[in-house]
């Protein structure tokens, strides 16, 4: 899988967006997951054709450009559609419970602090699983939806760390966000590492993850875990490319002991 990367950390400033995220999020103190515009996409450079003369060359670039337009603005919605699913599965008592059960499971049954660190952690599995079936759409279709996918996070963690959590130092935030780069590769590479291998294997990168290497951790929390990311990746790979394209996916809900 190609790294995929993300916009640096942008100023959260007083503008009618702002005002609306605050008085939205503030009084509750409810980070929901926030619907900022996605940017810095990166475009894969098979998607260019060289041609032999410059009527063609020109012609294939404007055809080019047209169809980056089409994926991205084809990409943004569904994106955010399982990206906001993906970013309620570790939702907090503070905010908008959509799935009590998975709610109940994260914090109860696997005993994880309602942090930020593990909405990040909780919602990354989540958006690994589905960057997995989307490896296997059309390959400039496919890399859109992931770096959208990533862009969501990326950005969705940025607003809750300015707006929720009241962090206004730019540097303090830039901190932060490159540890969660940092996070988001190890993880992923992790999780990749583990995908066509046993369950230990799968177990030990979601104990280093989820469970941030806890000295203590629960055996049966982990293995319902793993239960869980292979259940959703089974139900993930019935998909067809159309419902993939179109996030016709809900989550299966994790079960508990």
């Amino acid at each position: 899988m190609p790294r995929l990367a993300v916009s640096g950390a942008r100023s959260f400033r007083t503008t009618t967006c702002a005002r609306k995220v605050n008085e939205k999020l503030k009084p509750a103190g409810a980070p929901e997951p926030l619907k900022v515009p996605g940017s810095g996409i990166q475009h894969s450079s098979e998607l260019d054709q060289t041609h032999s003369s410059l009527a063609t060359r020109l012609a294939g670039a404007v055809s080019s450009l047209l169809g980056r337009k089409r994926i991205y603005y084809s990409a943004y919605q569904p994106t955010m559609d399982l990206y906001v699913a993906a970013a309620a599965q570790a939702a907090q008592d503070s905010e908008k419970i959509i799935h009590k059960m998975a709610n109940q499971f994260w914090y109860t049954t696997c005993g994880l602090p309602p942090t930020f660190q593990t909405w990040f952690q909780v919602t990354q599995l989540h958006l690994w699983l589905l960057m997995v079936r989307m490896r296997a759409l059309e390959r400039g279709v496919g890399h859109h939806y992931q770096q959208e996918l990533t862009n969501h996070l990326f950005n969705d963690a940025e607003a809750r760390l300015r707006v929720v959590y009241q962090i206004r130092d730019g540097r303090i935030v830039k901190t932060y966000m490159k540890d969660l780069l940092l996070q988001w590769n190890g993880a992923t590479a992790a999780y990749d590492e583990a995908l066509n291998q046993d369950d230990t294997v799968l177990a030990a990168a979601i104990w280093r993850n989820v469970f941030s290497a806890q000295e203590d951790p629960d055996p049966a929390a982990i293995a319902l875990v793993v239960k869980h990311v292979r259940k959703n990746l089974y139900m993930l790979e019935k998909l067809t490319d159309e419902q993939m394209l179109k996030a016709q996916y809900e989550f299966q809900a994790p079960e508990s002991p």
